[in-house]
Formats: C-alpha cells, structure tokens, sequence
C-alpha cells in the first residue's frame, strides 16, 4: 500500500487501482502465451497500450515477452489510444500533428516521433495514421531492438498490415483485432456476480480470506 509507484500524491495506494495492475501484468503474460504457442516467425503481436513498463514487477512479465518473440522473429508493438504527450504549447501532441497533417495528401501515414533505448521503454514511437476515414490519429510503438534491425522495406509492410486490419467501419483507422479484444473482454452487468462468485471462492482458500472480507 506504500509502494510509491501506485500511490496519489500523498495517498496510500487504492486497492481498485492494484486490481487494475493484476489485469495490466495478466495482459502481458497471455500475450507471452502467444507468442509461445500461438504465433509463427514473421507474425505481428499489437498491444493494446504502449510498450513502457512503469509499476514495480511489471518488466518481468514484459521482459520475458519480449524476449520469446526476438528469439521466435515475431514482431512487439502497442497501439495507445490516449496520449500524455504535450507540445510547449500546452497542445496534445497527437492533436498537433493532426492538425499539421491536414496539408498532406496521403490518405494513411506515419510518422517517426522519437527512439527510446531505456531500460523501462525500450521502443521507437511513431504517430499513425491507419484508415482514410479516420478522424483519428494514434501512438504506436514497436520495440527497439527489432526497429532497428527492420530495413524501410520491412517497416513499411507492417505498417500496411497493421492498416489492413484497421477498416471496419464501427471503428476506420483502429485494428479490428484490438476491437474484438475489447468486446471479449468486457466483464458485462449481467456477468458480474458470476464472476464475484468465482473469485470470492478461490480468495475463500488463502488464510487471510476474513480480513479481506473486512
């Protein structure tokens, strides 16, 4: 509860916030599972979030996936839909560039922002745009050590790939594969006391059960 990396301000750490880290690191193992058992060499893996790691714990689970997929040739990104990200004006950075992109004539780009070689964001981050009908633009990040042993030629067709796969029409610009996961994923009204249930059960067998209940 004191771990600074969790905590607001002067705050101990909310416990809705820890369970939302569980589900964070949960997301980084399945991906592994993939890349494991799922995935041939040449696939692309595209995460629903950037590729920084920054809560205590989280590089191991992110390390060893990103680890597998070098060592099977399968290509780590992530897709953020939101941005944190600010010009010297004040300006969100993916709404700048946006802006600016409006004289351009390409219908679907991208755009090499910037190359971060640390330990917890080892990543090139570009801004994309995906769909000619999309009204948005996104960060999207491919892990570094593979960026930087792709040729113009090989970046370029995952950027086309990528783009394939985002042209639904509930959602143009936005990989369809990332919607599906979502909608899978959602716990809905009428699921809820199913799933309190099972885990209230499993929770039942640790010692601490009662306190947890208090």
């Amino acid at each position: 509860s004191t771990d600074k990396c969790f905590r607001l301000g002067l705050f101990e750490v909310d416990f809705s916030r820890v369970s939302s880290m569980a589900r964070r690191f949960a997301e980084l193992q399945v991906a592994y599972h993939l890349v494991e058992n799922e995935m041939d060499e040449g696939d692309i893996l595209v995460l629903d979030r950037t590729l920084q790691t920054s809560y205590t714990n989280e590089s191991k689970y992110s390390e060893k996936l990103f680890q597998s997929a070098n060592d099977r040739g399968i290509i780590v990104s992530g897709l953020a839909k939101t941005n944190r990200l600010y010009t010297t004006t004040g300006m969100g950075l993916l709404e700048a560039v946006q802006m600016i992109a409006k004289n351009v004539n390409y219908d679907r780009w991208y755009i090499l922002l910037a190359e971060s070689t640390s330990k917890d964001h080892n990543a090139a981050i570009f801004i994309v745009k995906l769909n000619p009908l999309s009204e948005y633009v996104f960060r999207y990040e491919i892990l570094y050590d593979q960026y930087s042993k792709l040729s113009e030629e090989a970046l370029n067709e995952i950027f086309w790939k990528v783009s394939e796969n985002s042209a639904d029409l509930c959602f143009p610009g936005y990989p369809y594969g990332l919607i599906t996961a979502d909608m899978f994923a959602r716990v809905r009204a009428d699921e809820v006391d199913t799933y309190r249930t099972i885990l209230l059960s499993e929770l039942s067998k640790n010692e601490r059960f009662e306190k947890f209940l208090r």
